[in-house]
């Protein structure tokens, strides 16, 4: 079973799971934090 999700309501998950634990999301095998990769997606978005 394949289940798509929108890359929005993904963000929506991450950013719920940040403020639930209290930890920061981290790109795997990266270093680079959910908030960093937003930012950039804004910034090619404008």
């Amino acid at each position: 079973m394949l289940l798509e999700i929108d890359p929005c309501y993904v963000d929506v998950i991450v950013r719920r799971w940040q403020e639930t634990i209290g930890q920061i999301a981290v790109l795997d095998g990266e270093d680079r934090t959910f908030d960093d990769l937003a930012i950039a997606r804004d910034r090619l978005a404008a």
